[in-house]
């Protein structure tokens, strides 16, 4: 499912939740056995989407994999884009407890835009052309004991390669290693906690070649630029009057060896009304770190 969480969300999430989140989680098989699904649909423009799924689970064990490839001509002619992806989660329950997870996903991404050269050029004949493939990987191991104590530890890294064959005949490389870790509890009765960490470096590289077309030898190499964070969090909630008023806030202190630490705050208050209604109010703070380019 996807979950989307409008306002600042930089306390829970890091630098890069500066105006809100968007999450994408995956499921866990919980049907025992092999099972197997094929998914194709046809459209205008020879447009296909087609996906390949299969899932297993088998005792502690459970597995997925999906693949697909989707492709269309586009609206006019050279306007044609194709995406083949790959995503695989395998899971082992290590106890009732405790349970481990690692996955690994790979999109490669390949278009054709004879519009945007038209914006200017009317009588344009030129194409311009685009390659992408990112790549993530990651490695968790999950906590829960009962409804209030959880938490996750993960280690992840991601990277990319961007090819745009534009008049600046754009390239660049790039990649993140990182470590999350937190822990959901309740200190005392009617609280809610969480404590975490987060820490990453990022790097990345931009071969150019002076607006020449890609040739061997054509391209000069940006050097590497490197950035390093580590993040400490702390949230808590406490509910009052049977859980007709839930008040809620937290704190992360931001840290880069290239900027200055900052702290962010948030707070909030809920109000659980009668008939199912609910009424919220939240001040926080949204914050990102300047990019390599800023």
């Amino acid at each position: 499912r996807v979950e989307v969480l409008r306002g600042p969300g930089s306390v829970l999430y890091g630098s890069n939740a500066m105006a809100g989140v968007i999450n994408v989680i995956t499921k866990r098989e919980r049907r025992h056995g092999n099972h197997t699904t094929l998914t194709t649909q046809y459209g205008s423009y020879n447009t296909w989407l087609t996906t390949l799924a299969n899932s297993n689970h088998f005792g502690r064990f459970s597995s997925m994999l999906s693949l697909s490839y989707d492709r269309t001509d586009g609206t006019c002619d050279n306007f044609d884009f194709k995406q083949m992806s790959g995503f695989l989660k395998v899971g082992y329950d290590i106890s009732s407890n405790w349970k481990g997870m690692v996955d690994y996903t790979l999109m490669n991404f390949k278009g054709n835009d004879p519009v945007f050269p038209r914006l200017s050029d009317p009588a344009s004949n030129v194409v311009y052309h685009q390659s992408i493939t990112r790549g993530d990987v990651s490695l968790a191991i999950s906590n829960r004991y009962g409804e209030n104590i959880s938490g996750d530890i993960r280690v992840y890294y991601s990277y990319g390669n961007h090819f745009i064959d534009d008049p600046r005949h754009f390239h660049s490389l790039d990649d993140r290693i990182g470590v999350m870790l937190y822990q959901n509890f309740a200190p005392w009765t009617g609280a809610d906690a969480t404590a975490g960490f987060d820490f990453d470096i990022y790097t990345g590289k931009i071969p150019v070649s002076g607006g020449h077309v890609h040739t061997p030898g054509s391209l000069q190499t940006m050097e590497r630029q490197k950035i390093k964070e580590y993040s400490p969090y702390a949230t808590l909630a406490q509910s009052l009057l049977g859980e007709c008023l839930v008040l809620n806030g937290g704190i992360r202190m931001a840290n880069s060896d290239r900027f200055t630490t900052r702290w962010i705050p948030q707070g909030g208050i809920v109000g659980n009304l009668p008939w199912g209604m609910t009424l919220k109010g939240a001040v926080a703070m949204g914050y990102r770190n300047p990019s390599f380019r800023e």
